[in-house]
């Protein structure tokens, strides 16, 4: 990298809040760009290998790929699956409003 690099890198922000869904704790880490915009998540949380680890790395892939798409948080969070309390149906709803929250 050079200096310019370096001080562009240097302006991203990244944030991570935790979260326990279905009784298993999750870290999502949410990038932001030097505009302010959300525009990457990364999560950790269920174990290496398993149906669950692939299942939310699946998500973060599309999610991050719909925003850099310019499909606004708001937009998906109209699409998550509600319990009657309002909550998530899925985890993967839960990684959105989980975004949607974050300042």
């Amino acid at each position: 990298m050079n200096g310019t690099d370096d001080a562009y890198m240097a302006r991203w922000e990244h944030r991570t809040v935790e979260f326990i869904f279905g009784g298993a704790r999750y870290q999502l880490t949410i990038g932001t760009n030097p505009q302010g915009v959300h525009d990457e998540i990364v999560v950790a949380g269920p174990r290496t290998g398993s149906a669950m680890s692939y299942i939310v790395l699946d998500a973060c892939a599309l999610i991050n790929e719909l925003l850099n798409r310019y499909v606004s948080i708001d937009a998906l969070t109209e699409l998550v699956q509600r319990n009657a309390e309002g909550g998530a149906e899925s985890v993967i709803g839960e990684l959105i409003l989980q975004l949607a929250q974050s300042p």
